[in-house]
């Protein structure tokens, strides 16, 4: 850390990910406030509703009209479960209990089209997103019993 007479700041510069990052402030501990703020962020993976926005504006125009009718509530319905947690900080335990109360509600398919988009969603943010997250949804299992429609 160095002081910068021409602008009367504070400043250091640290590398992260290979990009540098330069912080100034009036005092040392302004500087080293806004150092751990920024990695704080950084660590900070995007919630599945970021996740799912970002697959959304991706995909949704590829999908045929059919399919978009059926992610259309799961994908609602999940955002509403999960959509504030950062996409890691969902446990497999959460999930397999959101798919255990589905089955009591709704049929077989219908609950295993919620398991498919939280695949994908995981999916995606691992793969095109490039996101440090492990896809725990094949973890995941249906209930038996769950009611059919014929």
């Amino acid at each position: 850390m160095y002081f910068d007479n021409k602008k009367r700041l504070w400043r250091e510069q640290i590398t992260i990910d290979g990009k540098r990052k330069v912080f100034s402030g009036k005092r040392k501990q302004d500087v080293m406030m806004k150092i751990l703020e920024y990695k704080r962020e950084a660590n900070t993976l995007p919630t599945l509703e970021k996740v799912a926005d970002a697959w959304q504006e991706e995909h949704w125009k590829q999908v045929r009209e059919g399919s978009l009718r059926s992610y259309t509530a799961p994908l609602r319905r999940i955002v509403e479960r999960f959509g504030s947690k950062p996409i890691n900080d969902i446990a497999p335990k959460e999930m397999q209990q959101y798919i255990n109360e589905l089955s009591k509600v709704y049929a077989q398919k219908t609950v295993q089209q919620h398991k498919i988009l939280l695949n994908m969603l995981f999916n995606y943010a691992e793969v095109d997103m490039g996101l440090d997250v492990k896809n725990r949804v094949p973890l995941i299992t249906i209930p038996s019993g769950t009611k059919k429609i014929a």
